[in-house]
């Protein structure tokens, strides 16, 4: 049962993720399925050489990447390679936090998908490639003796995946992004695998790599349909939801942005927008254990479970004021670089 669990999350993560479009998602899971192949040595030839290197060696734990050896500064082949393929996968990771979903069909998805199809390529010539290149990467020396090894790996793939891992936290902070927090995620759990010291243990590391890129797809995916894009607030579709388990008492109440329509024909849809925003996120604040959502244009619905409308209403009044007393500043397309005091 161990050994099929990981093929299952990496296949049914891979089918959700280009069924949806997610294709950082999908280019990751192959790659963690190429990887987890790797570790069990289960494609001979192709992917045994770096298998035998994240397996072998005499580095504490002896996983991905390898370590250098200790007998005239030199390392294995396979050891070698595996480092080699290790650092690869690094910047692909940051690759990855850096750029956007856009499809499957789209340019930025076509270049998800070849950099791992890429990466594979790397994976599997690795253990053919010169010796001395690959040797090259696995006994750099950047960091001061023996800290990387408890983890079992050289010093370059080392940095390298844990600068992808905050390169991904960045970007997940910065876009507070599902995506960017599953690749953050994955950059640790390949760390983890790499301590481990047995390769069920490194399968396990790996497999849940693969559970968080699969559960990233199916949050991602509630998102975008419950949820609204553009001001954050639960969406029509959620509303329903809402409005078919919420029991009696409660009050809904529809809100209206007063001549908008106006405003977005003389100053632009880009500003209409962070009206909107403005308005939602003080629609959100909304006491009286009231929950808003986005109906669509500039309405709103709030709906208060438990209040009936006579005790909704001063809840409604103090959110109104607060959205009537907001300032917001519309400056000209041709403005001063500083804002005047």
């Amino acid at each position: 049962m161990v050994a099929v669990y990981p093929p299952i999350v990496f296949g049914a993560g891979a089918l959700l993720a280009w069924r949806f479009g997610r294709t950082r998602v999908f280019a990751l899971l192959v790659v963690l399925a190429l990887l987890e192949r790797a570790h069990m040595g289960s494609a001979p030839g192709l992917l045994g050489g770096l298998a035998g290197g994240l397996a072998g060696g005499s580095a504490p734990g002896g996983a991905l990447g390898g370590a250098a050896g200790d007998v005239d500064g030199a390392v294995t082949a396979a050891r070698a390679a595996a480092a080699l393929a290790a650092t690869g996968l690094a910047p692909l990771l940051a690759a990855m936090a850096w750029g956007r979903d856009r499809g499957i069909r789209s340019l930025e998805g076509a270049l998800h998908v070849g950099g791992a199809a890429l990466w594979g390529g790397l994976l599997s010539v690795a253990p053919l490639v010169r010796p001395a290149w690959a040797e090259a990467v696995a006994g750099v020396r950047l960091l001061p003796g023996g800290w990387t090894a408890p983890w079992g790996l050289a010093d370059a793939p080392f940095v390298a995946l844990v600068l992808a891992a905050l390169v991904a936290l960045w970007a997940a902070v910065r876009r507070e992004g599902g995506v960017e927090r599953a690749l953050v995620w994955t950059a640790l759990l390949v760390l983890g695998a790499a301590a481990a010291d047995a390769a069920h243990l490194r399968q396990a590391w790996l497999a849940a790599a693969g559970l968080v890129g699969l559960l990233t797809v199916v949050e991602v995916s509630y998102a975008l349909a419950f949820r609204d894009d553009l001001t954050g607030l639960p969406a029509r579709r959620a509303l329903r939801a809402h409005l078919a388990e919420v029991a009696a008492p409660f009050a809904v109440a529809m809100v209206d942005v007063d001549h908008f329509k106006r405003f977005n024909d003389r100053h632009g849809h880009d500003v209409g927008d962070q009206v909107l925003r403005m308005v939602a996120a003080r629609l959100a604040r909304v006491g009286g254990g009231g929950r808003a959502y986005r109906y669509g244009g500039e309405e709103f619905t709030i709906v208060f479970a438990g209040l009936d409308a006579a005790a909704a209403e001063p809840h409604l009044e103090v959110v109104r004021a607060a959205v009537a007393e907001a300032r917001f500043g519309v400056r000209r397309r041709v403005r001063p670089a500083t804002r005047a005091r």
